[in-house]
């Protein structure tokens, strides 16, 4: 009875053992396919000038194809690289137009009421462009006079403002933004 019972946990841990084995053989060509490592991916990409289909016959259906490019997925490219020396630098006249200086006269998380600032200002100052630009980073709506291209020729336009309208720009200051 010993003997027997010997032979069956005997059985069984060679069963357990085995099916282990075959999991783990199975498992790893699995991987093997799901990570590319196949005889049909090794070869190298045809990039020679296109060539008419033929039919398969049936004595090569099965057997791997290479895979054919045409031109209207195929797009031409040159890559180029800039020196440090040659790199494209940006002029003054270009430069001015990257960034512009505005008197901001009001920031709103609420953007009625910015919209609110908006007409009024315009309204009282009607040659100049007023700017309502929402600014994702702190979720303001942000209400400004004026694009200049110089930090001077904002703050002279804000002196005027000040001047002409009072107490109603006294808070307003120059910002830079990006055009």
């Amino acid at each position: 009875m010993l003997k027997d019972r010997f032979s069956s946990s005997l059985k069984h841990a060679l069963l357990v053992i085995g099916s282990t084995f075959l999991l783990l053989w199975a498992g790893c060509s699995v991987a093997k396919e799901t990570t590319g490592e196949s005889e049909l991916e090794e070869s190298p990409a045809v990039t020679s000038p296109l060539r008419p289909v033929q039919p398969s016959s049936p004595d090569t259906i099965g057997t791997p194809t290479t895979r054919l490019t045409s031109k209207q997925d195929t797009l031409t490219a040159s890559v180029v690289q800039y020196s440090r020396s040659v790199a494209p630098s940006v002029s003054k006249s270009e430069d001015s137009f990257v960034t512009a200086f505005t008197i901001q006269v009001g920031a709103f998380a609420n953007a009625s009421n910015a919209l609110l600032l908006l007409k009024k200002t315009k309204e009282r100052i009607g040659e100049i462009p007023v700017l309502n630009r929402f600014e994702p980073r702190d979720r303001l709506y942000r209400v400004s006079v004026g694009l200049f291209e110089t930090r001077e020729g904002a703050i002279a336009y804000q002196q005027t403002l000040i001047k002409t309208y009072g107490p109603d720009f006294k808070d307003s200051w120059v910002s830079q933004i990006s055009k």
